[in-house]
């Protein structure tokens, strides 16, 4: 009888920690869509670039700055557009559309 106890007490233990958890998830699902939603939506053109300089996000103001659409824009390299070299310490303020 103790041991079917145990095991009732372990399973409520166990629903109370994925309920929490469940919740947990859910939160940060929320979190994540309003900071997707506010990085798309801002005014100022964001992007992400990665440590091989590659693009990794851009927003609608970003694209709209550059002038291209996000397929052609999104996962090249970043001196594909704009002018300067990282190694002279240049402003990367030029953009190429050539």
């Amino acid at each position: 009888m103790r041991s079917i106890a145990r095991m009732q007490q372990r399973s409520i233990a166990l629903e109370n920690v994925i309920g929490r958890d469940s919740q947990a998830h859910e939160l940060q699902m929320r979190r994540d869509a309003e900071t997707s939603a506010f990085l798309e939506n801002s005014l100022d053109g964001i992007q992400q670039i990665d440590a091989e300089l590659t693009i990794r996000l851009a927003n609608k103001a970003m694209l709209k700055i550059v002038g291209y659409k996000s397929e052609d824009y999104i996962g090249h390299w970043i001196s594909e557009f704009f002018g300067g070299d990282l190694d002279d310490g240049d402003e990367w303020y030029t953009i190429n559309h050539d």
